[in-house]
């Protein structure tokens, strides 16, 4: 492990220590592990339909996670986005088959993360 000399970086690993997070791949990107409680808040599904993550089923989700009392956000490999963003969903670029994930980041939006997880399943209705 390397030597830390100046004390933000030591603030920083005791933060990462102290928050259960701990670097994957490159100094830059962590990784957070989830503890039991977390799960409930992220789920992860499929892009099921032809075409994709388009704008109309863009719109669907972002019409859903608009009704969230905290931030939803979906990831797809190394992007996050806000979920109630139709142009920033679209840059998730999520054709079929590809895997997302989402996240509320509010308990009582658990509906929503419901909501959101069998609209995708569904195939956006299409």
């Amino acid at each position: 492990m390397p030597v830390l000399h100046h004390r933000a970086e030591r603030d920083f690993a005791d933060k990462l220590a102290d928050a259960e997070l701990r670097p994957y791949r490159s100094d830059f990107t962590l990784k957070t592990i989830m503890n039991d409680h977390s799960k409930d808040l992220v789920r992860e599904a499929a892009i099921v339909n032809e075409l994709g993550l388009h704008a109309r089923s863009a719109a669907k989700v972002a019409k859903i996670a608009r009704r969230a009392a905290g931030k939803v956000w979906i990831m797809k490999d190394a992007l996050k986005v806000d979920a109630a963003s139709v142009i920033d969903i679209l840059t998730l670029e999520g054709v079929k088959g590809s895997k997302i994930t989402i996240k509320i980041e509010d308990r009582s939006d658990a509906e929503v993360l419901d909501e959101l997880e069998r609209l995708v399943a569904s195939g956006f209705g299409e």
